[in-house]
């Protein structure tokens, strides 16, 4: 009974730590071999003019410049900004120019994935602007498309679309035909010994779907919105074509850290910048922070959740 109580902790690590562990860094899984590259993983930022937003990101800003060794590269997986689904053009403007007055501060890198809450129109848009949808921010940030692919230090990093087919505040949480035949082809044409990493915005996996199912009284599986309604077809891409070669994938949306492992790949949950949605630094037991993943020649890494406080 003791053996089976403590791996039933050991599984659900990433979500189980108490708060008041969290005062220093917590490794989360992983092994040591050469090190090629340091990736922050920020999630979740949601910013916006209330809450004290903008002071706890200047707070949050300054912990992950105080890290030593800086990263190379930073992902941030998405809600850049709090609310572009149905806010007028006006209101989401300010929280772009937010967003790019505070990160102007950041002398990193930085690489984005599309979140839900990113996208513009909806509800309020002209259909007819050329921000409507996915561009604004694809603009604003100057991301090379809504999914893109590069290599860096032996590493190939394929950035994903979560969110498709959107009307109002709904959605689908897989990615369309066109970015399924893409992803085939890349993962087709990236030799045996190069290891993969998957970026997108909506787990693909999750293992803490299951503390947002009572709250949202969800009767669906998978369940809509919370993570990949495609998650099945996408790993079947991952077992055929990707093989020995996609080792972890990494994404935000539902504001925990977890970790699951499904036939030899890693899913990590980021957990979020801005806890509950900056009014609220803990959100179901996970704290707001970020993640230090330093990536190794054999494909293997290390992730480290750093928490921050809010003065």
């Amino acid at each position: 009974m003791i053996r089976r109580k403590f791996l039933k902790k050991l599984t659900f690590a990433g979500t189980a730590v108490t708060v008041g562990a969290l005062l220093n860094p917590i490794p989360l899984f992983g092994s040591s071999r050469t090190k090629k590259l340091r990736i922050a993983h920020i999630t979740d930022t949601h910013v916006y003019n209330a809450r004290n937003c903008p002071g706890k990101m200047d707070q949050f800003i300054e912990k992950l410049l105080e890290i030593n060794p800086q990263p190379d590269l930073i992902f941030h997986t998405g809600d850049v900004i709090m609310e572009a689904l149905a806010g007028s053009k006006a209101t989401i403007k300010g929280q772009w120019d937010l967003w790019n007055r505070k990160w102007e501060a950041v002398p990193i890198e930085t690489k984005y994935a599309i979140g839900n809450h990113d996208i513009h129109g909806n509800a309020s848009g002209d259909r007819s602007s050329p921000s409507f949808g996915k561009q604004w921010m694809i603009d604003e940030l100057q991301m090379p498309g809504r999914y893109y692919d590069f290599q860096r230090d032996g590493w190939h990093f394929i950035v994903l679309d979560s969110t498709q087919n959107i009307n109002g505040q709904k959605y689908d949480a897989r990615i369309d035909l066109e970015q399924e035949h893409w992803l085939i082809d890349k993962l087709s044409g990236i030799s045996q010994n190069t290891p993969v990493m998957i970026v997108s915005h909506i787990p693909i996996l999750s293992s803490s779907v299951s503390s947002w199912a009572p709250t949202a009284k969800v009767r669906q599986f998978p369940t809509p919105y919370y993570f990949h309604q495609d998650s099945d077809r996408i790993q079947e891409i991952f077992k055929t074509w990707g093989a020995g070669k996609v080792r972890l994938c990494i994404s935000g949306h539902i504001h925990m850290t977890d970790k699951l492992t499904s036939f030899g790949v890693d899913y990590l949950g980021g957990g979020a910048v801005c806890g509950r949605w900056w009014g609220s630094s803990v959100f179901r037991k996970t704290h707001c922070g970020f993640s230090m993943i330093d990536l190794f020649s054999d494909g293997s890494y290390k992730r480290t959740y750093y928490i921050y406080e809010w003065k």
